[in-house]
């Protein structure tokens, strides 16, 4: 499975089409156009068992949090961000009592 090896091509350069529940591959490297259904990977499952669902979730949860985690530190460490944060921190602080420990929903 190519979800499997290649976690970051896969998400990279394939998109789902909600529609006909397909996922499409994005290339101009060739003129071909490669697609992945639904009905396909749940053939597969079928086929091969659930034993292999373990493994993709693992790689997808590895996955993820390396994407977190470098969002994390592009984003969030910004200095414009930063100070918005702080800013709403402080805020949350002073208020703390008047929003009964809550957050309040206009602001968010």
């Amino acid at each position: 499975m190519v979800l499997l090896r290649e976690t970051e091509k896969y998400v990279r350069d394939y998109h789902y089409n909600l529609h006909q529940q397909v996922f499409i591959e994005r290339t101009t490297e060739t003129k071909q156009v490669k697609t992945i259904g639904v009905s396909q990977m749940l053939y597969s499952i079928r086929t091969h068992g659930v034993g292999i669902l373990s493994n993709v979730m693992n790689q997808l949860y590895r996955f993820i949090r390396k994407q977190i985690n470098n969002f994390c530190k592009k984003f969030l460490l910004d200095d414009t961000i930063k100070n918005m944060l702080y800013r709403e921190s402080r805020m949350f602080q002073r208020d703390k009592e008047k929003f009964q420990s809550l957050y309040p929903f206009a602001r968010a």
